[in-house]
């Protein structure tokens, strides 16, 4: 069941989590030719950059190369599923749910610039930051900390 709730949801990989994921140098050869944004790190390590470039609608079109927290990562919706604390099919409507407001919160934003690699959160966290305090960016901003609380409750869990 985890495997399916995974394939089926993408959002580790969408950038919708988490920005980058640290990976070693032999995975990170291991995925560059495959087109992933790699950056250096300050403290000497190598991250790879979300959202994934070889993401596939929520699937990996890299599965067989994927880093090791790729592999071993789950999400604290997936765990709970997997404890038999909350059944598949809520889970999958929790899914639903945040694509749904992801969905609304990139239509809010608009669509990016041409280029731009960023997800949806990514793009709303940053507008946030620079934008004036009018009633666009209040939207967006309510939006975005909406978004947010259910993606820290039922996938990324306590700080």
């Amino acid at each position: 069941m985890l495997s399916e709730l995974c394939t089926r949801c993408g959002l580790c990989c969408s950038g919708s989590l988490f920005t980058f994921l640290p990976v070693t140098a032999e995975e990170a050869d291991r995925v560059r030719p495959l087109g992933v944004r790699l950056e250096p790190r300050r403290d000497g390590r190598t991250a790879m950059l979300l959202p994934c470039a070889v993401l596939q609608g929520t699937r990996c079109g890299a599965y067989g190369a994927r880093p090791a927290r790729c592999r071993e990562y789950v999400c604290q919706l997936g765990r709970a599923v997997e404890k038999g604390e909350r059944p598949f099919e809520h889970a999958l409507t929790i899914v639903s749910e945040v694509k749904e407001q992801l969905e609304a919160l990139a239509e809010l934003l608009g669509p990016p610039e041409p280029g731009d690699a960023r997800s949806v959160v990514q793009r709303a966290q940053q507008t946030e930051a620079r934008e004036p305090d009018d009633a666009r960016f209040k939207t967006i901003r309510q939006a975005a900390r909406s978004l947010d609380a259910m993606l820290q409750h039922y996938f990324v869990g306590p700080s």
